[in-house]
């Protein structure tokens, strides 16, 4: 029996003792991720990273729950990049309301057609 008990002890603080070790291992990659900027690190390709508007997002993925990414904000400038493609999709979205405006008339041109038919 006391063979046993002692073991169980054993097992629990041998437990504690992982996730003590697991909790200090996750403060300091935090601690290093916010010395490090994202964008460095993204130019390591040590982090994934989602541009938009206000900002660059580290992509975190929980280990526990595959499927889930969690964003932390981080406030840096957009890369350059990102602005010329931001730039490119606006020109794209210009050049789709010309055609649009274009196919209008034509639908109304042969609106136009129909109605002197029937009449």
């Amino acid at each position: 029996m006391e063979t046993n008990r002692k073991r169980e002890i054993r097992k629990c603080s041998r437990r504690n003792r992982n996730k003590r070790r697991r909790y200090n291992d996750s403060k300091q990659s935090m601690n290093h991720y916010k010395k490090l900027s994202i964008l460095e690190l993204a130019i390591q390709k040590k982090v994934q990273y989602n541009s938009t508007k206000n900002g660059i997002y580290r992509i975190k993925k929980n280990k526990k729950k595959n499927k889930r990414t969690i964003r932390v904000f981080d406030t840096i400038p957009i890369i350059e990049e990102h602005k010329e493609k931001r730039i490119k999709k606006e020109n794209v979205e210009e050049i789709k309301k010309e055609d649009f405006t274009k196919l209008k008339q034509e639908r109304e041109r042969k609106r136009n057609i129909i109605k002197k038919r029937n009449l």
